[in-house]
């Protein structure tokens, strides 16, 4: 009986980690996806707030004053943050 649930444990862990490589190079390629579609919005942010002179929490920090502004910079700063959280999490990839 314990050879039996040994064998059945054994072909059961086989099959699911036989799985891990391809679930692994999926989950890689998505996430180099958003990263990739993510890079130009940081890009941008970085190079419109190095050419005021200021660092891309301080030029976020700039839009505001009306509520089409607020909505710029809160999908600005969303965007970055995400792209900033998937490059780190490629990287330790």
């Amino acid at each position: 009986m314990i050879r039996l649930l040994a064998l059945i444990s054994g072909l059961l862990g086989a099959g699911t980690l036989s799985q891990f490589p391809e679930f692994s190079q999926q989950y890689y390629q998505r996430l180099s996806g958003a990263v990739d579609e993510l890079r130009p919005i940081a890009l941008t942010v970085d190079l419109t707030a190095r050419a005021q002179g200021m660092t891309r929490s301080e030029a976020l920090a700039q839009l505001q004053g009306n509520e089409t502004a607020d909505t710029l910079r809160d999908s600005l700063a969303t965007s970055v943050r995400r792209y900033d959280r998937l490059s780190a999490a490629e990287a330790r990839l």
